[in-house]
């Protein structure tokens, strides 16, 4: 079977990369978090802790949670540090703001990819694939490392977004893939979904990463190959395995 998640990358590894502009090169942004971070947006508002967050999304790819100091982030805003401190008392509030948000985006990006009548359940698959691996492309595993060392206690908001998130996003998707005949009807879908929530917070540790040499996205997509061929009826693997799709892939 061809895993479903070759269809749901490709439209972005494809992607031509866009040149950094000058304001995301001045808020501490090189060329790789430039491109990736307009390759996966998130919902901030416009006002002065939107224009924070977004800086900090920058630097924090860039340079890690423990390169992120409230010092250059001033700096890079041309903002003063009562101004930042304002709108978020800490470092770690302030990333955490940023894991909510990013969050948030993540639902209403899938959220328009379930409410889409003109995806049938493999276009559907297609799409959530596509927005879910693409953010967690953003792990990477000195990141993941990272924040392990000196902010535990944003790993521990990171793990609970996927606890949120998770049990609706593919939940939904297996029940649609039932009722289209695609996925077997004999799965109990809670057990199911819980069971690949526990897996992929086990393959997500830095030590499972190194174990495998694999980045956070790559265990996602290949984990979850494996995961729903088990769950699949032969119709379901003949119709994902022909590479059909209803739509084209998300951005």
């Amino acid at each position: 079977m061809t895993p479903p998640t070759s269809l749901a990358t490709s439209a972005v590894s494809c992607r031509r990369p866009p040149s950094p502009d000058r304001a995301a090169i001045a808020s501490g942004g090189r060329f790789h978090a430039v491109y990736r971070h307009r390759a996966s947006p998130v919902d901030l508002d416009d006002g002065p802790s939107g224009r924070i967050l977004a800086a900090a999304r920058l630097i924090f790819a860039d340079r890690l949670y423990s390169g992120l100091t409230m010092d250059g982030l001033a700096a890079a805003l041309g903002m003063s540090k009562k101004t930042i401190y304002a709108h978020f008392p800490s470092k770690e509030a302030l990333i955490g703001a940023l894991v909510e948000a990013t969050g948030r985006t993540i639902r209403r990006r899938v959220g328009e990819v379930l409410a889409d009548p003109n995806r049938d359940f493999a276009g559907r698959l297609e799409g959530v694939l596509a927005i879910v691996s693409t953010y967690l492309g953003l792990l990477t595993p000195p990141l993941v490392d990272d924040l392990a060392r000196h902010a535990p206690q944003i790993v521990a908001a990171i793990d609970a977004l996927k606890a949120r998130n998770i049990p609706l996003v593919i939940g939904e998707v297996l029940r649609g893939g039932v009722t289209a005949g695609l996925v077997r009807d004999d799965i109990d879908i809670p057990f199911a979904v819980e069971f690949w929530l526990e897996t992929i917070k086990g393959l997500h540790t830095p030590a499972s990463l190194a174990r495998t040499e694999r980045t956070p996205r790559a265990v996602f997509d290949e984990a979850f190959a494996l995961f729903l061929a088990a769950l699949l009826t032969d119709r379901g693997r003949a119709t994902l395995g022909s590479g059909r799709t209803a739509a084209p892939s998300a951005p």
